[in-house]
C-alpha cells in the first residue's frame, strides 16, 4: 500500500473529536504549520487520489517537500492519538500513579508513598486491572525490607497477592476456553458427532458458573458468556448462543469502564455479535431492529463503515439461507463479492471466509 493511501485511511479513520484535538494539539507545535494544509487536503477527498492532492496541495511544494510533510504529518497524527488515548485511559492513570510511588518511594516520603499507593489499588480493583493490582502489591511488599517502618503487618500483602493470583488464573483458564472454542469453530464449523460434543462439554466444565455474585470478577462473567456463547454456534443451538451474546453485551453495557481501554471495543463487538446471532437464530425482526439502533449510534462514523457494511449484507444471507427466499436479497448482497475484495486488508481472515461461505450458501439454496 502506497505511504498516501496509508495516511488517507488513518485521517479518514478519525472520529470527530480525534480530528477537533488534533487540530487543537498541531496548534501547540512549534514551526511550519505546512502539515495542516495538508491534512485537511486528504480529509476533504472522499475517493483517495494522489494527482488531484498534488494539485490541490502542492502545487507550490516540491514533491521531496510533499514526501516529508506526508511523512511528519502521520508521526504528529499518532503523538496526538497517544495523548487522546492518555487522558481517556485508565491505563495510563495507573501507569502514572505507579511511576509516581517510585518517585515517593525513592524520596522517602512515605506517608505519600502509602497513600498514592491505595488511591492506585483501589483504581485497579474497581476496573479490574489485576496485573496492575500484582504490581501495586509487589511494590508494597518491598517496605518489609525497610527497618524505619515498624510495626506494619504485611501478612495482609501476601493474602491479597494470592487472591488476585488466583484471580488471574481463572480470568487466564476462562480466555483459554475461548480460543479452544474458537478453533473447534473455525476448523470443524458445526459439531456432527458425540465425541465432539464431549470435547464441548469437556471445555466448558473447566469454567465457573454464571452466578450474579459479587465475588466473580466482570471479566470472568464475560469470557464464561462468550464461551457458552461459541458452544451454542458449534452445537447448532443458535437460540442458546443469541442468549448468551445478548447477556455478555448487557454485562459490558453496564460495566463500560472496565471494558474501555482493550484492544477490541468490546461494546460495539458484542452488539455487532448480538446483530448477527439473532438472524442465525431466525429472529430476523430483531436481527433488523438492532442493526438500525446500531446504525443510529454509530452510522456517522467513519471507523464504523466496513461493520455497517458487512453486518447488513449477513443479516440478508442469513435471512435467505434459513427461509430458503431470495427475493429481494440480491440487490442488497449484490456488491459484497466486490467489498470483500476491496476491503480484505482491512477486515480478519475469519470474518472474510465467513461471508463467503455463506455467499456460497446463498448461492446453492437460491439456485
Amino acid at each position: 500500500m502506497k505511504p498516501s493511501a496509508v495516511l488517507f485511511d488513518l485521517i479518514k479513520s478519525l472520529t470527530s473529536s480525534e480530528k477537533r484535538y488534533f487540530k487543537m494539539y498541531a496548534s501547540l507545535q512549534k514551526g511550519n504549520k505546512n502539515y495542516k494544509d495538508l491534512f485537511n487536503a486528504i480529509d476533504s477527498m472522499q475517493i483517495f487520489d494522489e494527482k488531484i492532492l498534488r494539485k490541490s496541495y502542492g502545487r507550490e511544494r516540491s514533491a521531496k517537500n510533499l514526501t516529508f510533510t506526508k511523512n511528519y504529518l502521520y508521526k504528529l497524527i499518532f503523538k496526538s492519538l497517544n495523548s487522546y488515548k492518555e487522558e481517556r485511559s485508565v491505563d495510563s492513570k495507573l501507569t502514572n500513579i505507579l511511576n509516581r510511588c517510585r518517585i515517593l518511594f525513592d524520596k522517602s516520603l512515605i506517608r505519600q508513598y502509602f497513600k498514592t499507593l491505595e488511591s492506585g489499588k483501589q483504581l485497579a480493583l474497581r476496573y479490574e486491572r489485576f496485573s496492575y493490582l500484582i504490581e501495586f502489591l509487589e511494590i508494597e511488599r518491598q517496605l518489609i525490607k525497610k527497618k524505619d517502618i515498624p510495626g506494619k503487618d504485611f501478612s495482609n500483602v501476601y493474602n491479597e497477592e494470592n487472591k488476585v493470583i488466583d484471580i488471574l488464573k481463572k480470568v487466564n483458564e476462562h480466555k483459554r476456553a475461548v480460543n479452544m472454542l474458537f478453533n473447534l469453530l473455525r476448523v470443524e464449523g458445526i459439531i456432527r458427532s458425540k465425541t465432539q460434543d464431549e470435547k464441548i462439554s469437556n471445555i466448558l466444565l473447566r469454567l465457573v458458573p454464571s452466578q450474579n455474585e459479587k465475588s466473580i470478577p466482570v471479566i470472568v462473567k464475560e469470557t464464561y458468556y462468550f464461551a457458552n456463547y461459541i458452544a451454542g454456534a458449534l452445537r447448532g443451538d443458535f437460540n442458546s448462543a443469541y442468549g448468551f451474546i445478548k447477556k455478555r453485551f448487557e454485562l459490558i453495557s453496564r460495566n463500560k469502564e472496565i471494558f474501555r481501554d482493550t484492544l477490541f471495543d468490546n461494546l460495539k463487538d458484542s452488539f455487532l455479535m448480538k446483530i448477527t446471532a439473532a438472524s442465525e437464530a431466525g429472529k430476523f425482526r430483531e436481527s433488523f431492529g438492532l442493526f438500525s439502533e446500531f446504525v443510529k449510534l454509530y452510522g456517522r462514523s467513519e471507523a464504523q463503515k466496513l461493520n455497517i457494511i458487512f453486518s447488513r449484507a449477513e443479516i440478508y444471507l442469513n435471512h435467505a439461507i434459513n427461509t430458503k427466499h431470495a427475493g429481494e436479497i440480491n440487490e442488497h448482497i449484490s456488491g459484497l463479492e466486490k467489498d470483500l475484495l476491496n476491503y480484505r486488508n482491512k477486515i480478519t481472515i475469519a470474518i472474510h471466509n465467513s461471508l463467503y461461505f455463506k455467499l456460497a450458501k446463498f448461492y446453492f439454496v437460491s439456485g
